[in-house]
């Protein structure tokens, strides 16, 4: 499935701008990742989903990005394409 990006902000005041964008999570959906800016910083945070374009361009410039996974097959995984982006 194909998501196009578009930078949204969801809920913004003076203190926090928090933006989300469409992941892809199997059969979930929908699936969002989130940015959360402040004038201390930006951290932004993904679910369980695969890493997408959606996600690089959201994370590009966040001071700490975030992208929690779980492996229910129990396989190791080494040398992904997550070694090769840069935010």
């Amino acid at each position: 499935m194909l998501f196009r990006f578009i930078d949204r902000a969801v809920m913004e005041d003076d203190r926090v701008k928090v933006s989300a964008v469409l992941v892809p999570h199997g059969p979930v959906f929908p699936s969002f990742a989130f940015r959360f800016d402040t004038a201390h910083g930006s951290v932004t945070f993904s679910g369980d989903a695969t890493c997408t374009d959606n996600l690089v361009k959201l994370a590009r410039g966040s001071d700490i990005l975030v992208h929690e996974a779980i492996n229910l097959r129990g396989k190791v995984v080494i040398g992904t394409d997550l070694q090769r982006i840069r935010l």
